[in-house]
């Protein structure tokens, strides 16, 4: 899968860890419909969203 951009990496670190868009509104206490906002990189990450994102996607290095 391509990560050539936040979206692409947040979806193949949820895809990996086998979770539905649901799972990881639920671990970020965010509604669904932002997750497709996030891997369609139509948003702008606050500081304090992008470190716990970053975090996330740790599992990929």
């Amino acid at each position: 899968m391509p990560e050539d951009t936040l979206g692409q990496c947040i979806r193949k670190a949820r895809y990996y860890r086998r979770w539905i868009k649901q799972d990881l509104a639920n671990h970020f206490k965010i509604e669904a419909k932002s997750v497709y906002n996030w891997e369609a990189d139509r948003v702008r990450f606050s500081d304090e969203t992008k470190k716990k994102v970053d975090l996330f996607l740790k599992i990929l290095n």
